[in-house]
């Protein structure tokens, strides 16, 4: 456990997993809904000159908000959902004329299938694909460098064994050798 946890490359390789995790993330992200709005307003003056000194002045107020949602779709199709709303308010000479304001709304639904290029889930789907694929071989690739390890711990671990009883049986040869040397 401590060669595992203070081991650097494998400290290393274990941000690899987390990294293909996110990418397979971002690539799912191309599917989720994508809200847009927008607004824009104009204004217009007119004046008019007529003969006889006469000035017909028309203000025309335009003011155009619109909202969406889109989605790409693993068929390789886009489907959108928008609202146009569009305020306008005509004013003649300073005055304000009934029924010169109205406020129309839109809706519309808007399907997109490709038909050649890029048709079919399979096409679409590739990047989640290939970004699963990668982040299994980052976590196959940790896994392997960690077996790799341990296995390295084990096998110094049972040479060290090893080692220290060759010592003792040394020891022991060496201490039956002077006693042996001592009864000579």
């Amino acid at each position: 456990q401590a060669a595992v946890r203070n081991n650097l490359e494998v400290q290393f390789a274990s941000v690899a997993p987390a990294i293909a995790q996110s990418q397979v993330v971002q690539a799912e992200a191309a599917f989720d809904w994508v809200f847009s709005a927008s607004v824009e307003r104009s204004f217009l003056d007119d004046q008019l000159f007529t003969p006889g000194d006469n000035i017909s002045r028309s203000e025309r107020e335009v003011i155009a908000t619109r909202a969406g949602l889109r989605r790409t779709l693993t068929s390789g199709g886009a489907f959108s959902v928008q609202q146009d709303l569009t305020y306008n308010r005509i004013r003649q000479n300073g005055t304000t004329p009934a029924g010169s304001q109205n406020t129309p709304i839109n809706w519309s639904f808007q399907y997109d299938q490709p038909l050649m290029r890029g048709f079919g889930a399979d096409v679409t789907l590739a990047q989640v694909r290939l970004a699963r694929n990668a982040e299994r071989n980052q976590i196959a690739s940790l896994e392997s460098q960690m077996l790799g390890l341990v296995t390295e711990v084990e096998r110094t671990y049972w040479q060290l064994w090893q080692a220290y009883y060759d010592i003792l049986i040394l020891e022991r040869l060496r201490e039956r050798g002077q006693a042996s040397s001592e009864r000579m």
